[in-house]
């Protein structure tokens, strides 16, 4: 996802710059009452559920920077897209993840 864009730079001109946006899981709860538990990792419904929700509140706040184009979409996805979680790659080399 590209996010601003410079304004005339003359090192990086005009281009977009790629930008990936993650938030913290305690502003998802904040501000979506989005709850990071083992369900929301596993459980297919919840997951879409809570990524779609994840748009709209990204669309709301930050849609005129180009955050939440998906929105209207129900996309099941795998791994933390808005989330600055790494629970995948742990649990996969055998680690113990509390939720």
């Amino acid at each position: 996802m590209t996010f601003g864009q410079t304004a005339g730079n003359e090192l990086l001109g005009n281009d977009l710059l790629p930008v990936e946006i993650v938030l913290h899981p305690s502003w998802w709860h904040a501000h979506a009452d989005i709850t990071f538990d083992e369900d929301f990792f596993y459980h297919p419904a919840k997951r879409v559920e809570s990524e779609r929700r994840m748009e709209m509140v990204l669309h709301d706040r930050f849609g005129r920077h180009g955050l939440g184009t998906d929105h209207n979409r129900d996309l099941p996805v795998i791994g933390a897209v808005h989330n600055a979680a790494g629970y995948l790659l742990s649990e996969m080399l055998g680690c113990a993840v509390r939720y």
